[in-house]
């Protein structure tokens, strides 16, 4: 049986044009060849479209690239002086426009210090992914009620309507949400005051403790690899305990969104824990038969493509996610002169 994958699958910048090759003359123009193409996605503020910073161009001063508020230096490194390729941006929020102004909501007031405070979401590249493959395999099925679960050192969940999202799991930041890898996912803002008012850590130390050191990591003191907890869990409690915690937590968030959908049709998982870790898949999913959903465990064990039980009312599917052919397929799409 395959094993998870190291590595989140949620990278900030992304040469995918080495691996996808896009040899096509851009509208009106020369050849571009692939190692003049970047593509690369991060976190944008406000939310373009993907092909809002298509161009030629020299990117020279912060003011000329996407800004995202909960991580200014995100894009620091796109500060070149001697790039006159062609740039555009693929944005893992972007597929998440299509939540609703409530959805996007926190219930703050409007100050100054809090208007730029909505929620993105990410992961949408993935989400993109996976739906043009379920378009591909079972095109009826992406009009429906689907929950996709991206399971990978980064983790969130998105429900799907008629192939828009409409809420999902990660919020302002991919801090929130699920328990990660080394991220805390959702927690009580008390906890945060409580630590920097009561017991003197510095922002920066909280910072470092709630994206690097927490979820299975700071839970079972050992790792963030969920391969090598699952090896781990028959010996050893604290290993136990953070696959056990994280697939209680998931399994909550996962009722919560089938709740705002008014019912599922579809779980789709996908990312590396998500596609290969059975025993986690099998965790999510226990106790949700009120919901239509069940396993074949003889299938989820063999890592199946479709791994529900034959009487359950929603299909559970498998399928692997592929960001890069994504980016690249937009990537083309723009240097053709479509629309992505």
């Amino acid at each position: 049986m395959s094993e998870p994958e190291k590595g989140d699958g949620m990278t900030e910048d992304c040469l995918v044009c080495q691996e996808h090759r896009l040899d096509v003359p851009p509208p009106g123009g020369h050849l571009v060849s692939s190692d003049e193409v970047v593509a690369f996605h991060v976190p944008p503020w406000p939310p373009p479209t993907h092909d809002v910073y298509l161009g030629y161009l020299m990117v020279t001063s912060r003011r000329h690239v996407p800004r995202w508020p909960g991580n200014p230096d995100s894009v620091s490194w796109l500060h070149v002086d001697d790039w006159d390729g062609a740039r555009r941006g693929d944005f893992d929020t972007a597929f998440h426009q299509t939540l609703s102004p409530l959805a996007r909501q926190y219930p703050m007031p409007p100050l100054p210090e809090t208007s730029e405070i909505v929620r993105f979401g990410f992961h949408g590249l993935s989400c993109e992914s996976v739906l043009d493959e379920l378009r591909r395999i079972d095109p009826a099925m992406v009009e429906r009620r689907i929950v996709i679960a991206h399971l990978g050192n980064g983790a969130s969940m998105t429900a799907v309507r008629d192939g828009h999202s409409v809420e999902t799991t990660m919020g302002f930041t991919p801090t929130g949400g699920l328990m990660m890898g080394t991220r805390t996912g959702d927690l009580d803002p008390g906890v945060l005051l409580y630590l920097l008012s009561e017991q003197g850590m510095s922002p920066d130390r909280l910072r470092l403790l709630v994206n690097k050191q927490s979820g299975l990591k700071g839970v079972s003191g050992q790792t963030s690899e969920m391969r090598d907890l699952l090896e781990l869990a028959p010996f050893d409690r604290n290993a136990s305990n953070a696959i056990d915690l994280y697939c209680y937590l998931a399994r909550k968030q996962l009722g919560a969104l089938i709740a705002v959908l008014g019912g599922i049709d579809l779980l789709l998982f996908t990312g590396g824990i998500g596609e290969r870790a059975a025993a986690v898949r099998s965790g999510i999913c226990a106790s949700l038969e009120f919901a239509g959903i069940a396993l074949d465990e003889t299938r989820n064990a063999g890592n199946a493509t479709i791994i529900s039980a034959n009487d359950a009312t929603a299909t559970v599917r498998v399928i692997p996610t592929d960001e890069d052919r994504v980016i690249a397929q937009h990537t083309l799409s723009a240097l053709q002169g479509g629309v992505s």
